[in-house]
């Protein structure tokens, strides 16, 4: 009698452990983020490196790597005058690797969408599409990418209105701020500009420091000489 009823706790503790195993596969699939497969890394260059890292478990740290890279190649031009022929490419790199890097995404569509010589809205559209079908619920690449589309269709004050949302969060990069406060330069809405540029001032982005320090410079020659020619 009481081997039996040893037997039959045996079956049940059994059946327990199996069923907490489950319960811990199933859990640990339902948190495990997917990757892209090797084959759609973007291995030109860097293949090598990218895919040993990947391979040693350093997955973020390789991306890091690739971001790092990514912001030399685009600080090379000091005042981007260059057409950037490599952005996508770079970026692509970097989010293949790790296609949660939200910033890398928000960075690369703002110079290939606003900056002039570059000027190629549609490679920033297919950047941010590939980032909501990555990031679904990460609402701002929806927004970047409606920014886009209204600057597209010249619908500029819609634009305006989407780029000051988005600059209300912390993550986003000061690149697009200060491409929203030259386009209110460029509008002559000094007083709005100049507001981006002292918020900029006070940042911990060096490169947008100095760049706030001469814009806020240049706005107040502009305001000074629209108020003289009101009086004048």
């Amino acid at each position: 009698m009481r081997k039996g009823k040893n037997i039959y706790m045996g079956i049940i503790f059994t059946f327990c452990m199996v069923l907490l195993f489950l319960s811990q596969h199933k859990i640990r699939l339902s948190w495990q983020p997917s990757y892209p497969h090797f084959n759609e890394l973007i291995t030109e260059q860097n293949g090598l490196q990218d895919i040993s890292g990947i391979l040693m478990g350093f997955r973020c740290a390789t991306a890091d790597i690739a971001w790092v890279q990514l912001i030399q190649y685009s600080a090379t031009d000091e005042d981007y005058s260059s057409t950037m022929d490599l952005l996508k490419p770079l970026t692509l790199r970097v989010v293949r690797i790790d296609p949660y890097f939200h910033e890398a995404y928000l960075f690369s569509s703002g110079i290939l969408a606003w900056f002039k010589n570059v000027n190629r809205p549609d490679e920033a559209i297919e950047l941010l599409q590939e980032g909501i079908r990555n990031n679904p619920k990460y609402w701002q690449l929806r927004l970047y990418l409606s920014a886009i589309v209204y600057k597209k269709a010249a619908k500029y004050s819609e634009m305006a209105a989407l780029l000051e949302e988005a600059i209300q969060y912390p993550d986003c990069p000061s690149i697009i701020k200060g491409i929203l406060a030259n386009y209110y330069k460029s509008s002559r809405e000094y007083g709005k500009a100049i507001d981006i540029w002292e918020n900029l001032l006070t940042s911990n982005d060096l490169e947008y420091k100095d760049r706030a320090r001469e814009q806020l410079l240049i706005l107040e020659n502009l305001t000074k000489g629209k108020i003289n020619g009101a009086n004048d």
